[in-house]
């Protein structure tokens, strides 16, 4: 009788094992780079189809399944809301447009999805629609080449008469990823959201509209190698934790970075701020008003009261030209304020108003650093401002008595190769400070 080797039967069952596992990790890997195409689903493209019921059919069906990468094809694809799921992938083709219907009745209200009033009770519900919306989401992307266009929907019931839906609004969310794509025409702003985390924006191109990405509530976000032409602010909100904006080109009818509420770790780094802007403001109306206001606009606070912290803010290796005023760091009422770099600061043709570093609040702003700083303003002509005591700005800057570097309420001030020019005659002094305690001074020029 043939004897059986049960050591080489414990190896071939271990081996069958083995082989079973990698089918269906083969299997699962599978389900996960599931791709959906839109046209499978009844999705036309030709400008013509409302394809609302379509596209979120199809990311129902890839996010059912565990998550993938729903296809945007070639086409022009006319849509209302878009629903987004966690873990699915929306992928815009090169030359795929996803374009806003132009029927409100087609929008929904990220209050829809939210029903936290905390949330909305500054605004009413038609103002928080968008053309992409989610609540809840986690491991959302929309990535590609492609273009998503608000095509400018006005609502006559909306802010200013006119605003209409946001292109995107994400609220309570996490481990988003956009990159790539196209972002033209907001009918309000381009990318909107309330609390969330882990978001990078790389490689964006952003066009017309009003803000370009507003975020209430980040933390880890990153916000890198965009293009920015907006008729609003380029990047703003606050509440922003470890925020990173890197390498970005802004030009802007209004600011490049405006920051509403509080802040801590925000390096803004290797951008440039360039006026006047492409596009006018958009509610200026008939005026078209295309000049761009400040580079930066450090200033929580100043729209409603925003309690917390301003600190540990780097502002490195960055350009302005063709701006009213390169950068306003303002602290207001209920506000605390630390540790303020600006470094290797290049700003050339500013026309109106003088750089300025302040606190109007409870407390003076500690340990603030300009170092190697060079400001090159065109001149300021009005006779008036000279000896005008300042008051505390309101919304944007203001005129000073001072036409290169204003700074008030600080403490812990250190100034090291800063040098301010005036190309056209210089009217009042290079530079007021006030109330400003333990100043080192080295190298400065004007």
């Amino acid at each position: 009788m043939k004897m059986i080797d049960v050591s080489k039967v414990r190896v071939f069952r271990v081996c069958l094992f083995v082989l079973f596992m990698l089918f269906m990790r083969i299997g699962w890997a599978s389900n996960d780079d599931s791709t959906y195409n839109i046209v499978d689903f009844g999705a036309k493209g030709d400008g013509i189809t409302d394809n609302t019921q379509f596209i979120n059919r199809t990311i129902e069906a890839c996010s059912l399944r565990g998550g993938g990468t729903v296809i945007i094809p070639e086409g022009t694809f006319l849509t209302g809301s878009i629903l987004l799921k966690s873990k699915v992938n929306l992928f815009l083709e090169s030359n795929a447009v996803v374009k806003g219907i132009n029927n409100l009745e087609k929008y929904r209200s990220i209050s829809d999805l939210n029903q936290d009033e905390a949330y909305y009770k500054v605004k009413p519900r038609n103002w928080n629609k968008a053309l992409l919306l989610g609540d809840q989401v986690e491991g959302v992307s929309i990535t590609g080449e492609g273009v998503i266009d608000g095509a400018h929907i006005q609502d006559k019931k909306g802010e200013e008469g006119m605003r209409g839906p946001h292109i995107l609004f994400l609220s309570r969310s996490k481990g988003i990823k956009i990159s790539g794509v196209k972002l033209r025409r907001a009918s309000n702003y381009a990318f909107m959201s309330y609390d969330i985390e882990r978001a990078s924006f790389d490689n964006l191109l952003v066009e017309e509209g009003w803000d370009g990405i507003h975020i209430r509530g980040g933390k880890d976000i990153r916000i890198r190698n965009c293009r920015f032409y907006t008729g609003d602010d380029a990047v703003a909100g606050g509440l922003w934790k470890n925020m990173v904006i890197e390498n970005c080109y802004m030009n802007s009818s209004c600011n490049g970075i405006r920051l509403i509420m509080p802040a801590t770790g925000l390096k803004i780094v290797d951008c440039e701020f360039r006026g006047p802007g492409k596009y006018p403001h958009r509610t200026s109306g008939e005026q078209k008003r295309r000049n761009m206001l400040s580079g930066i606009l450090l200033q929580p606070g100043a729209w409603f009261p925003a309690f917390g912290e301003v600190k540990d803010i780097l502002i490195s290796s960055c350009s302005f030209d063709q701006l009213d005023n390169p950068f306003l760091v303002t602290l207001n009422e209920g506000n605390r304020g630390e540790r303020i770099c600006l470094e290797h600061i290049r700003g050339t043709r500013l026309m109106k108003a003088a750089a300025s570093v302040e606190s109007w609040g409870d407390s003076s702003l500690k340990d603030v650093r300009l170092s190697d700083v060079s400001l090159s303003y065109v001149g300021n002509k009005d006779q008036e401002i000279v000896g005008r005591t300042p008051s505390k700005p309101l919304t944007d800057y203001r005129a000073l008595p001072c036409w290169g570097l204003y700074l008030h309420n600080l403490d812990r001030v250190i100034l090291r190769n800063v040098r301010l020019d005036c190309e056209n005659g210089k009217v009042g002094p290079a530079s007021c400070f006030d109330n400003v305690g333990s100043v080192e001074i080295y190298n400065v020029s004007f």
